[in-house]
């Protein structure tokens, strides 16, 4: 009896075979599983020792989010076996090396001296034509540190070359400075410019 049990477990493990080839049947049985699994977790979790047992599991050191506590023993092995072993060897410092600012600082060229010298960046001179008018608005006088802006006399979009020029820069309070714009902005009418 136990050779013909034998023997029937291995044609209906054939039997499984043939039939898990065709993708109809496959889907068919993947679909009732899920089904299955879901409905037997629904009454798993509607079981208040399951979802005490659950959230205990989760808790504290338990907690697989949190990795594992590792032994004193096993961080000394850990540590002794990376002793002395290079991480990265291309990105690592190498001792002794001297970057190459520090060997040819001539040709470390900086500031006025450099190719690419612009004239100085805009917040610099920004900062300066504010310190040179003392914070306070050309057009209509008023006198406040924190709100005061700085204008182009001739446009930069006209002008690119006085762009950071000291002499083309002027304070001007928020409101006159939108007022200024605005003018600008306006079509020359009857052949005369806006002005200030």
């Amino acid at each position: 009896m136990i050779k013909k049990g034998v023997r029937t477990n291995k044609a209906n493990s054939l039997r499984l075979k043939e039939l898990w080839k065709n993708p109809e049947y496959r889907k068919e049985q993947i679909t009732r599983l899920t089904k299955v699994n879901s409905l037997r977790f629904k009454k798993l979790w509607e079981d208040p020792e399951y979802r005490k047992k659950q959230s205990e599991n989760h808790k504290g050191s338990k907690n697989y989010w949190f990795g594992i506590k590792m032994s004193e023993e096993r961080k000394n092995k850990i540590r002794i076996k990376k002793q002395g072993k290079r991480s990265s060897p291309s990105t690592e410092f190498k001792k002794g090396h001297i970057p190459f600012a520090k060997l040819h600082p001539e040709r470390m060229l900086r500031g006025s001296e450099h190719h690419r010298w612009t004239g100085g960046c805009s917040t610099y001179q920004n900062k300066q034509a504010l310190i040179r008018d003392n914070y306070t608005c050309q057009i209509c006088g008023m006198r406040d540190i924190e709100i005061m802006e700085v204008d182009h006399i001739k446009p930069k979009s006209k002008f690119p070359e006085l762009r950071l020029d000291l002499n083309n820069l002027m304070t001007l309070c928020p409101n006159c400075h939108r007022r200024k714009t605005n003018r600008e902005k306006k079509p020359i009418l009857n052949g005369t410019t806006p002005t200030q």
